[in-house]
């Protein structure tokens, strides 16, 4: 069964940087906010401050893009998420990055493995 995935879109964005919580690990961190719907919502930021090349930037990207969405079956419904990365990011590993996040989601109980 195909997955329907749903991104956040700008006003989205800033209600929950305004009133989500966060939560930090190493390499990411989240903004996360309830909403009322039966399914969750996902953002990523990877700023200027990651990398100045666009082609970095593009690439952290599809990797949180490609864990995130494997992750999407597990995750509790009714959530606005955004991952935003760290420097740090950079250099690190796919494994590293996915074990960040899933530790990341499980610190904030939206995780259902």
């Amino acid at each position: 069964m195909a997955v329907s995935y749903q991104k956040l879109k700008k006003p989205e964005f800033k209600r929950v940087f305004q009133l989500g919580k966060t939560i930090r690990a190493g390499f990411v961190f989240f903004k996360i906010l309830k909403n009322k719907k039966n399914y969750s919502r996902l953002g990523w930021i990877v700023g200027t401050k990651v990398s100045k090349g666009s082609v970095q930037r593009n690439k952290i990207k599809r990797r949180l893009r490609e864990i995130l969405y494997g992750l999407y079956p597990n995750l509790l419904p009714g959530n606005d998420i955004i991952v935003i990365a760290l420097p740090q990011i950079l250099n690190q590993k796919y494994s590293d990055i996915k074990d960040d996040i899933i530790d990341c989601l499980k610190k904030a109980k939206i995780l259902s493995i």
